[in-house]
């Protein structure tokens, strides 16, 4: 019988080994790998422009991956008539559009009887074939008809900067008539939706290609469709219009309001608070954004409250020589340029909405330092995920803390609670549920208003129209949403709430024609056109500008 022993060296092993695999289940809390982590560490100066975009993502626009794209109607409407020889303008506008846009990269399309076909030719043939070699059929026919609607619920599906030439008339091959219904409603009611652009230019020409043999005046319009302000494709094709003094007309639809402001404050590197800055020196820190609608003003080193050394006495009820109190703005210097951006609505009614998001932002900093720190899985050394061998569950090295937390419950789990970064085992107090703000909110009455005459005064002055906050004089010492028992944080919101459309930017004359059939007006494009702008889902509106103010305990 042989004699099995264990030498002192393998008992040691063996018990290495035990201990590895024990501590290995549970993780260790807080270590080098896993450190411990405050949310007092974090500079809130650096992190707020992430916690903005949260709420509003569209502020980063995402281009579209598709190439810009040209559509063009090869009805005999365009053609034969408009592009006949008599009409020497509309035909050199044309052909310039071609000649403007043939180094850029695009995708053509042909619209004809009721296909979209793709331009499949070589480039150097691109001019030709649009200008006059694919407007027949091979008998020597000029083609008719031209799915104008499936082309524009196309390119605005494409999302990308996209141009659409055509007279406007579409026949209907279900009721073999011109089409009388708002066609082009729901492509607009997108593309508006978006915030993108569409501009018209457009040339008047008489066609008599009808069975009456009558004259009727219609329009060639190139439709700019133009997605996140990228007009330079448009700029170029208007810049060699007017180098040969071609004859043109323009319309430009706009309900965007994304990069309306502009920051004319005493010195670029610190905010438009003139006032506060004139008597308390300085920020404890200041953020203003490069790429979205906001600013973040530290003002915790004023103080909260009405003393005659604290902020709300100095810029409210400190009186002049007479004791006529100067209420002089908090923020100042913020102008939007309302006539330009804006200039399709009147009539613009905008409100200060003002929001505490003191525990929201604490929230939203404990999950992102939860989320950026996951548990740490312990590895084999082929890289592979270490499980305990009968009940298959995760070994994790480590987890890391969170104000002395640990945000994970790292305690049985298996592969599938590692999906979404481990999303599924946050314990409840690390997840982030974001607040949900409506156009309808109030938020903190009697604390702060905007001044909206004197807003409407500077754009009358200067043409900029300027957003003045102050504070209400209903501030008072008891005003319940204000704490005392903590730092405060607000995101002051300036909503434009409603508008009215500006009917003298609907030119009806130019987006009607008459009938080829003599019954009366064309009125499709415009129906569609004005009814969309009209509806009050799509009008601009919503929040255009955010402060994000933080102040020390009220009145303490």
């Amino acid at each position: 019988m042989k004699n099995t022993y264990l030498s002192i060296g393998s008992v040691t092993l063996i018990i290495a080994l035990v201990l590895v695999y024990v501590t290995g289940c549970e993780g260790d809390i807080g270590s080098d790998d896993c450190p411990s982590l405050s949310t007092e560490d974090i500079i809130e100066k650096e992190v707020i422009e992430a916690y903005h975009a949260s709420f509003f993502p569209s502020a980063a626009s995402i281009d579209s991956k598709d190439k810009p794209a040209v559509y063009v109607d090869f009805s005999n409407g365009i053609t034969e008539a408009c592009l006949s020889k008599s009409n020497v303008n509309n035909r050199s506008v044309y052909e310039k559009f071609f000649k403007a846009i043939s180094t850029d990269e695009i995708d053509y399309f042909e619209l004809s009887n009721v296909n979209i076909l793709p331009y499949e030719g070589p480039d150097a043939d691109i001019y030709g074939y649009f200008t006059y070699k694919g407007h027949k059929t091979s008998d020597g026919k000029f083609k008719v008809g031209a799915p104008i609607d499936k082309a524009i619920n196309e390119l605005v599906e494409r999302d990308n900067l996209s141009v659409l030439i055509s007279d406007g008339e579409l026949y209907s091959n279900e009721t073999k008539d011109i089409a009388t219904n708002p066609w082009a409603s729901s492509a607009l009611a997108k593309w508006f939706k978006k915030g993108h652009e569409l501009f018209i230019v457009y040339t008047d020409f008489d066609d008599t290609t009808n069975k009456l043999g009558k004259s009727f005046r219609k329009h060639m319009y190139i439709m700019f469709f133009i997605p996140n302000g990228r007009g330079e494709l448009r700029d170029k094709v208007i810049d060699r219009l007017k180098e040969d003094n071609l004859a043109f007309e323009s319309l430009s639809y706009s309900t965007k309001t994304k990069d309306m402001y502009v920051r004319q404050y005493p010195d670029a590197s610190l905010p438009g608070a003139e006032k506060y800055i004139e008597y308390f020196t300085a920020m404890d820190a200041y953020k203003k954004s490069d790429v979205q609608a906001f600013e973040f003003l530290d003002m915790r080193s004023s103080g909260f409250n009405f003393t005659d050394e604290g902020l709300i006495y100095y810029l409210r009820d400190a009186g002049d020589d007479n004791g006529k109190k100067k209420n002089y703005p908090l923020m100042d210097h913020l102008k939007f340029d309302f006539k330009n951006k804006l200039g399709n609505y009147t009539d613009l009614k905008l409100k200060l909405v003002v929001h505490d998001v003191y525990d929201d932002f604490e929230q939203w900093k404990k999950n992102r330092l939860a989320r950026q720190n996951p548990p740490v899985i312990r590895k084999s050394i082929s890289g592979a995920d270490t499980l305990e061998p009968e009940t298959n569950h995760l070994i994790f090295n480590c987890v890391s803390t969170v104000n002395d937390i640990a945000p994970y419950d790292i305690d049985k789990k298996n592969v599938k609670d590692t999906v979404d970064s481990f999303a599924s085992i946050l314990i409840p107090e690390f997840k982030y549920n974001q607040r949900a703000f409506s156009m309808s909110d109030k938020g903190i009455l009697d604390f702060l208003e905007l001044d909206t005459d004197a807003g409407w005064n500077n754009e009358q002055n200067e043409g900029l129209y300027e957003v003045l906050v102050s504070f209400s004089p209903k501030l008072n010492d008891a005003n319940p949403n204000l704490n005392q028992t903590r730092e405060n944080l607000f995101r002051v919101d300036i909503v434009l709430e409603d508008a009215a459309l500006n009917q003298n930017t609907l030119n009806k004359e130019a987006l009607t024609w008459l009938r080829m059939d003599d019954k009366g007006l064309d009125e499709a494009l415009y129906i569609s056109l004005k009814n969309v702008l009209e509806d009050k889902n799509n009008k601009p509106s919503g929040v255009v500008y955010s402060y994000y103010i933080k102040l020390g305990p009220f009145n303490q």
